[in-house]
């Protein structure tokens, strides 16, 4: 009887990665442990990797997709995916030197096999012809959001799902229940991870630095979210801005997550108006400025110490009638996939304090749910 090999190995924790010799005739299977650098019909197994890895806000079907982000800001309830389009398997011959990357192609030296809906000639060449998956669950990991780093103490398996969906991951999904950071690990490291925010019952603020920007000749203090083709970070349309702040100050750092902090000896500024334009280029040109403005009330709110609040916008500068906006940091109203910039300007003539000589200002948010 032909003794061929087969090679078992977790992925990740609760993951296990089936590699089964495929028979023409009848045989015996072993099984082994595949870690990098295990030999296998003439290559060497270098690691997995994922194609396109995405944790998304899971909507119902027909919804408008949030864009993927690096961080996620979520409502208490609401569930997060995660996803890819790829799942790689690199293997170099043990004479080649193999730099694999997101760019990468295969090779007959540098073998990459690609086992999610593969097509039939990615499944032709040695190894990858060789090799079947299956078996096991995957688990994704949390870690609390005041540690923002996986040790022994404080792992979480989170998602279960069996392997047949794993491979090419359809709805692999999860409520969080506080703020976490959410890796998908592998044999080494992890595959990536986003932070996730979750909001609810009294307001959260958020604080982002604000730089200096000239448009059409009126300067401006502007932050808009970064990040391509993932954004720096997103929030669900289960949420919105309402009271909005601006300080003279330059942000702290908090040790934990990264997030700006304010500083104590921050000082509140009146703005004359705010702007938040999707997608703005260069020119403000064309833009229908009054649905997407609000400027400030003649004295701040003694509850809020605010002089803004979108859900009371005051389109017009000495209005007295309010307009309900709504918006996230990121995106206006209905249009999720439409990057906002916000605009902080200083016009002394329509109530607004002199910033001329200002160096760092912050914007600040009040986020609560819808």
């Amino acid at each position: 009887m032909k003794n061929t090999k087969s090679i078992v190995r977790p992925f990740p924790k609760t993951f296990i990665l089936l590699l089964l010799v495929a028979l023409m005739i009848f045989g015996c299977v072993r099984t082994d442990v595949l870690d990098a650098g295990t030999e296998f019909y003439g290559y060497i197994f270098v690691k997995n990797d994922l194609g396109n890895l995405r944790f998304e806000l899971a909507q119902p079907p027909g919804e408008t997709i949030i864009h993927p982000s690096e961080n996620l800001r979520i409502h208490l309830g609401e569930q997060i995916s995660f996803k890819w389009d790829k799942f790689y398997g690199y293997w170099r011959r043990p004479d080649a030197m193999c730099n694999f990357n997101a760019t990468s192609v295969s090779s007959e030296s540098c073998r990459i096999c690609q086992d999610c809906n593969p097509t039939e000639s990615e499944r032709s060449v040695e190894p990858c012809n060789h090799i079947v998956y299956g078996g096991g669950d995957v688990s994704l990991l949390i870690a609390e959001y005041k540690n923002f780093a996986i040790d022994d103490s404080n792992k979480k398996y989170v998602i279960e799902a069996p392997s047949i969906t794993w491979l090419c991951p359809t709805n692999l999904r999860y409520a969080p229940e506080f703020d976490a950071t959410y890796r998908l690990f592998g044999g080494v490291g992890f595959y990536g991870e986003t932070k996730v925010f979750t909001y609810s019952g009294a307001p959260r603020s958020v604080q982002y630095q604000l730089t200096k920007r000239v448009v059409d000749g009126t300067t401006f203090w502007a932050w808009s979210v970064g990040g391509d083709p993932k954004w720096i970070e997103n929030y669900s349309p289960a949420l919105r801005v309402t009271n909005v702040r601006v300080f003279a100050a330059a942000c702290g750092v908090d040790a934990n997550s990264n997030e700006c902090t304010l500083p104590m000896e921050a000082i509140p500024v009146k703005p004359s108006r705010i702007l938040f334009v999707p997608n703005l280029g260069s020119t403000l040109a064309g833009v229908d400025e009054k649905g997407l403005r609000c400027y400030s009330e003649q004295r701040q709110n003694e509850a809020t110490k605010a002089f803004i609040n979108l859900p009371k916008c005051l389109s017009e500068y000495g209005s007295t009638s309010p307009t309900e906006r709504f918006s996230t940091p990121t995106y206006f109203q209905d249009r999720e996939n439409d990057r906002l910039t916000w605009l902080v300007e200083f016009n002394t003539n329509e109530g607004g304090d002199d910033m001329t000589n200002a160096t760092n200002l912050i914007i600040q948010f009040d986020i609560e749910g819808v």
